[in-house]
């Protein structure tokens, strides 16, 4: 009789942020390996030129 009445009663929070926390993961993921790609370049064009 009761257990009817809590279905109905009890709050579902919103699903939200999961795809963004993905994104967000992907983002970091992808600086981290590109920084040192950068670096690197930039320090081959600078041995060159002296």
């Amino acid at each position: 009789m009761n257990s009817d009445n809590q279905e109905d009663d009890t709050k579902v929070l919103p699903n939200t942020g999961e795809s963004e926390n993905n994104a967000t993961a992907y983002a970091l993921l992808l600086a981290a390996l590109g920084t040192p790609l950068v670096l690197s370049n930039r320090r081959k064009k600078s041995e060159s030129k002296n």
